[in-house]
C-alpha cells in the first residue's frame, strides 16, 4: 500500500548540510541588497529577481538562459506555477517530503507577489522555517 503525501512537522524534516546550505544563502542573499525585488518572474531582463529567481541563481547560477524579455532556468518556464516551484525546490535543495517544500513556496511566493513583503520580510520567515527543522549529516 502506497503511503500517502503528508505534511511532516517541522521537527522530523531532515535537510542535508549541502542543501541546508544552500537555504541559508539564500537568506543571506536576500539580506544582501544584490538584488533588486519583482514579481511574478524568476528574474525579468531588467535584473529583477522574485525571491525564488535568488534561490535558483543559488543552487543553478549556469542556468540563466534569456527568452525575450526574461531569463529562465534551464528547462523551466519563465512563469513557473506555485505547484510547480515546490516540485523545483524539492528537487534542487531536497526539502522532503514535497508536499513540505510545496506549502513553503507557496507561503513564500504569497509574501514576495501578493503581501509584497521586501526580502528582509521574507528572509526572516526562511530562517524561522531553518530553525525549527533538524539537519542530518550525511546527505540525502
Amino acid at each position: 500500500m502506497k503511503a500517502k503525501n503528508r505534511i511532516i512537522p517541522y521537527e522530523q524534516v531532515v535537510i542535508s548540510q549541502t542543501n541546508m546550505n544552500y537555504l541559508r544563502a539564500w537568506v543571506v542573499d536576500l539580506r544582501s541588497g544584490k538584488y533588486t525585488q519583482g514579481k511574478y518572474r524568476l528574474r525579468t531582463i531588467r535584473d529583477e529577481y522574485c525571491c525564488f529567481g535568488v534561490l535558483m541563481n543559488i543552487v543553478c547560477p549556469g542556468e540563466w538562459e534569456k527568452r525575450g524579455d526574461l531569463y529562465t532556468i534551464r528547462g523551466l518556464s519563465s512563469t513557473v506555477p506555485v505547484g510547480m516551484l515546490g516540485n523545483v525546490l524539492q528537487a534542487r535543495v531536497r526539502i522532503p517530503p514535497p508536499r513540505n517544500a510545496r506549502v513553503l513556496s507557496s507561503v513564500i511566493i504569497r509574501m514576495n507577489d501578493a503581501e509584497q513583503r521586501d526580502f528582509l520580510y521574507i528572509a526572516d520567515a526562511i530562517e524561522g522555517f531553518l530553525e525549527r527543522i533538524l539537519v542530518r549529516k550525511d546527505e540525502l
